[in-house]
């Protein structure tokens, strides 16, 4: 049966990145009934990444954590300073704090466990590609349970944001939803969504995730 040119164009084009080729084999196995995403290329440690997105222009890569050579931080963090276009994912079997914070400032766009069913794991590496972070339940907790004073140091941001777009970036360090946030200050939802944007500009962050990384990262005084 011929293949369908415009579906071909709109396919996700992945590459996965992890030293076990079992690893990469079922994810290629699985994610082949996905009809909208392609595997264009592997690589068994982040130094093959690296010189694999040069030729392969991949829209998401999943990317392993402890690898030889290159790990998957120290990858992404070089694949995205030159590439800012490409989403990483992270897909590891470590659920610690160390690995969690350094893949996200190192610019990951969501941090998943290898346990993840591939039906979410599908669905999480559509959100990314479309501009979202992603990160498990559990995942988020640990991000959130690391993240200390936030009330305190989004303050200094006060001299970038208005009293309003304060109130919600203290909300967002608390790990709440848009909803959340819309019902705690009697806002819409999409209101909500359009101070976050701004917010997001006016402080210099990737996404909601960096910004609760920059809130951590001020000192507390």
């Amino acid at each position: 049966m011929p293949q369908n040119p415009e579906l071909n164009a709109n396919r996700i084009r992945i590459i996965l990145v992890d030293d076990q080729s079992l690893i990469r084999d079922g994810l290629k196995m699985l994610l082949s009934n996905e009809v909208d995403l392609e595997i264009i290329g592997e690589a068994a440690n982040g130094l093959e990444a690296c010189r694999l997105v040069d030729s392969c222009c991949p829209d998401v890569i999943l990317m392993d954590l402890r690898m030889p050579l290159m790990d998957g931080i120290k990858a992404t963090k070089a694949i995205l300073e030159k590439y800012p276009q490409v989403r990483v994912l992270i897909l590891t079997t470590f659920d610690d704090e160390e690995y969690l914070l350094g893949s996200l400032r190192a610019g990951a766009s969501g941090y998943l466990l290898k346990d993840t069913p591939i039906i979410q794991l599908a669905a999480a590496i559509r959100s990314v590609h479309h501009g979202n972070s992603l990160l498990s339940t559990d995942v988020m907790s640990k991000l959130l349970g690391s993240v200390k004073q936030i009330s305190v140091s989004v303050s200094h941001f006060n001299k970038l944001l208005t009293e309003r777009e304060m109130q919600v970036f203290s909300l967002v360090g608390q790990g709440k939803t848009n909803l959340e946030i819309a019902l705690d200050l009697n806002l819409t939802e999409g209101t909500v969504k359009n101070y976050i944007t701004k917010i997001l500009a006016q402080i210099g962050a990737r996404d909601r995730i960096h910004a609760v990384l920059l809130a951590q990262d001020l000192p507390e005084n």
